[in-house]
């Protein structure tokens, strides 16, 4: 999954935002997967740390990546140590993010599932793949 997190300082006030990057953000294996099983459940809340900074946030399960953007704000008014609380929040959720999506490709998805552009048709140049050219009648 391609997703895109952006820290943001306006005002004293750093927004981290995850968002998904670019105009096809899941591969085909992720697109077979979350269509068959549903989106993974990712907890945005909870404890956070790095070798800066430790903190915690009230729990937060969203939906991914139905649910993005999903942004956070560290407030410098509540926290001196707001812009490394942002980067670590990013940094984690990046990594969450990954391993939800990791462990939903894992599970056995249908072995039948098959992404194709449309308006195109695969071209069967190898032995192999006669029986993928039988099946789709080419």
């Amino acid at each position: 999954m391609k997703i895109r997190a952006e820290l943001l300082p306006v005002q004293g006030i750093y927004q981290a935002t995850i968002q998904l990057d670019g105009t096809r953000p899941l591969s085909g294996r992720e697109i077979d997967a979350v269509s068959q099983l549903g989106d993974p459940l990712v907890e945005f809340g909870g404890e956070f740390s790095n070798t800066d900074v430790t903190f915690e946030l009230p729990a937060n399960q969203r939906s991914v990546p139905t649910d993005l953007p999903i942004t956070q704000t560290f407030d410098l008014a509540d926290y001196a140590d707001a812009a490394l609380r942002a980067q670590c929040w990013l940094t984690t959720m990046t990594v969450r993010i990954g391993d939800a999506m990791a462990n939903l490709i894992g599970t056995d998805v249908a072995a039948s599932s098959t992404v194709q552009t449309v308006g195109s048709t695969p071209n069967p140049t190898q032995p192999n793949d006669a029986p993928l050219a039988n099946w789709m009648n080419i």
